[in-house]
């Protein structure tokens, strides 16, 4: 009922957002025509900028995006470039797919498995608009994917700018539902923001709510049959494409919930052009759910069997699993900053104070028997004893102290060297440490970072599975990198390189166990990123080669990805309307995946499915008229010609198969 209550709350926010969008839009028309009735407003007066380039003092505005490339990109795996693998349907779990260095220190909580679909506070646009501004994006396609983004935003007056952004993400079970409508997962995300300056430019405060919604219905995978499995234990991957044929390991009873709230507040006062004073305050909380009220089932039995502490598949209660955590963060920094000349400095300190509980329903760990006074009845003492039942629960809460900052300094128009510092005064010794050149078109950067285990990675408690891992070391990571444009009149590129160095890497194992690696894991890779233009002809290629150095027992990447975009850019029509047609084509080399489980929203090692090397084709036509940019899409089209192949995104979970997709972005600025 939550989280219905939740999702009616949502939708209440976009109708609110259409009605205000509507009725500011009408009351602003008499505003924004000349004197010819041509409206004067559009992009090139509407602008925004991030919190990042005011802490560092970067006095810029960005354009917002109205070109027609990659229009047909709506599903959030393409819009990243396809470096993410998630369980084969939008809104359901993600994770990058090579090691990302981290951009946090401290304790962090670690279940992240849905963190792509979150609006962090770096990424909320500030706007400066001269007239109102809304933005409706709309996409769908015939297997029930559907996409709603609608933003809307204007200034009360020159100084203050208000905004709202809702989101809305759901799809259908591609296998295993009751019928073609059964819904997979559903996201809502909504963000309120806020940018104000004062009178006399000394005082900016900014400020956003974002608010996240994510219910997904946890299928475990497709049921696995003998002729399914190899004598090896590998699994026949050829077999698994039947989609509605197919069964689901956990059936149409297990489900995973996370809410997330967060407060973010950013505010400077500039004493003057060389000093600034500024403060953060970040105040989140973050609820994950996880039920399965069908764990005596066999084939939910057969999916928590090898995970299980207890060999009967549960710990606590054998009707049902219901469990959830309780993550809240306050995040408080504050520092001095400023622009002396061509350089920029910063310092701060900063406090971070987290707290942790773990329950479940009517479910208990161990029981206490207590003895009481004893009872005397007709002169004999007859012993007292009561059971005190004790909750399951991880309560962990603390309280970390940090030290940073930054400098950069620009040796002309073309050069800068730019580094930035954290250190955690507290046991653990976290440190961050990162250092980028610029010129020229070449950027060469260092990073080292020194993080303590996540909340997730060091203990657990679940009906299925428990854990205690504080023992875990700190993983040390290191990372060189470079890369470098390259422009002509009619090609583009950049190439790049990095090479990775991880010791005490932390994983999760076979067992969906939180592992340290016991030696050094070293991975490199490089690739390019290029555009040919010749005439109305164009292809955008970025390739990647990944390779590891030492073993491939703890990290396990392919080492060939490839997306490539071929297209004829303005072929049709072109008096009345801008066009792109063509291909895209997404490939990437076998390996095998990392496995998913929902209990406990990791990824982790498995040795029974290689996701076989596979070009995944699409063919799209996009269109521009005004404001207005429609696509429509063919998506995974060489599986009209095959239809007992396809693609392995998640072990034992399949790719889309052909669909049709339709959809348009409309911007307003007035």
């Amino acid at each position: 009922m939550e989280y219905l209550g939740d999702m009616r709350i949502s939708r209440l926010w976009l109708v609110l957002g259409l009605i205000v969008g509507v009725q500011c839009s009408s009351w602003s028309q008499s505003t924004i025509l000349d004197d010819t009735t041509k409206n004067v407003y559009g992009p090139k007066t509407t602008r925004f900028f991030l919190e990042k380039d005011l802490l560092q003092n970067r006095d810029t505005l960005r354009m917002v995006d109205t070109s027609l490339n990659a229009t047909h990109q709506y599903d959030m795996v393409q819009r990243l470039d396809n470096m993410y693998q998630d369980l084969g349907l939008i809104g359901t779990a993600i994770r990058p797919i090579y090691f990302q260095m981290p951009e946090q220190i401290g304790t962090q909580l670690g279940m992240d498995a849905y963190q792509p679909y979150v609006l962090h506070p770096d990424k909320v646009k500030y706007f400066n608009t001269r007239s109102p501004f809304t933005q409706a994006l709309y996409g769908q396609n015939t297997r029930g994917n559907q996409k709603i983004h609608f933003r809307y935003t204007r200034n009360i007056n020159e100084r203050f700018n208000i905004g709202l952004l809702y989101r809305r993400e759901n799809t259908h079970k591609q296998f295993g539902g009751e019928t073609t409508r059964d819904l997979a997962a559903d996201h809502h995300s909504l963000a309120i923001h806020a940018a104000y300056q004062s009178k006399n430019k000394r005082y900016r405060l900014l400020y956003n709510f974002a608010h996240l919604n994510q219910m997904v219905q946890e299928q475990g995978g497709i049921v696995l049959g003998e002729s399914d499995t190899l004598a090896n234990g590998e699994v026949r991957v050829d077999s698994l494409f039947g989609y509605e044929l197919e069964a689901s390991q956990l059936g149409l009873t297990a489900r995973s919930w996370q809410t997330q709230n967060t407060h973010h507040l950013y505010h400077e006062y500039a004493l003057f052009k060389q000093l600034q004073l500024f403060h953060i305050l970040n105040l989140s909380r973050q609820r994950d759910d996880y039920e399965d009220t069908g764990i005596t089932t066999s084939t939910n039995q057969d999916f928590y069997r090898p995970f299980a502490t207890d060999p009967d598949m549960y710990v606590y209660n054998s009707n049902g699993t219901s469990e959830g955590f309780k993550y809240r963060l306050f995040d408080n920094m504050a520092g001095v900053k400023g622009s002396i000349g061509p350089i920029y400095y910063q310092g701060y300190a900063r406090a971070r104070q987290y707290k942790l509980t773990h329950s479940r329903e009517g479910q208990v760990e161990g029981v206490t028997v207590r003895a009481t006074d004893d009872l005397i009845i007709n002169g004999v003492t007859i012993p007292q004893f009561t059971l005190d039942s004790i909750p399951t629960r991880i309560n962990t809460n603390n309280t970390e102290l940090f030290l940073g900052g930054a400098f950069g300094i620009n040796f002309n128009q073309f050069s800068r060297l730019y580094a930035s510092a954290e250190y955690a005064l507290t046991a653990r010794s976290d440190y961050r440490i990162s250092v980028a050149f610029e010129s020229r078109g070449l950027i060469a950067k260092l990073q080292s970072s020194f993080t303590t285990p996540t909340l997730a990675q060091q203990r657990f408690a679940s009906n299925h599975f428990i854990w205690d891992r504080t023992n875990l070391n700190n993983m040390l990571a290191n990372e060189a990198s470079i890369s470098y444009d390259i422009h002509t009149s009619w090609f583009t590129a950049r190439p790049f390189g990095s090479y990775t160095l991880i010791n005490d890497y932390i994983y999760f194992n076979e067992q969906a166990l939180p592992t340290q690696a016991p030696e050094l894991v070293q991975i490199a890779s490089g690739g390019v990123d290029f555009h040919v233009r010749w005439r109305s002809l164009n292809m955008r290629t970025k390739a990647v080669l990944s390779k590891s150095l030492g073993s491939t027992e703890y990290l396990r990447v392919p080492e060939i990805l490839v997306n490539s975009r071929i297209y004829c850019e303005d072929c049709l029509l072109t008096k009345l309307m801008h066009t792109q047609i063509g291909f895209e084509v997404h490939y990437k080399s076998a390996y095998k995946a990392d496995a998913y489980m929902p209990v406990s929203k990791q990824f982790y090692l498995q040795d029974n499915v290689l996701s076989p090397a596979y070009a995944l084709v699409d063919f799209f036509f996009n269109v521009q008229i005004g404001r207005v940019r429609v696509f429509l899409k063919m998506s995974h089209l060489n599986h009209i010609f095959n239809s007992n192949q396809g693609y392995i995104t998640t072990p034992t979970f399949v790719g889309m198969r052909s669909a049709f997709n339709v959809g348009f972005n409309w911007m307003f600025f007035n």
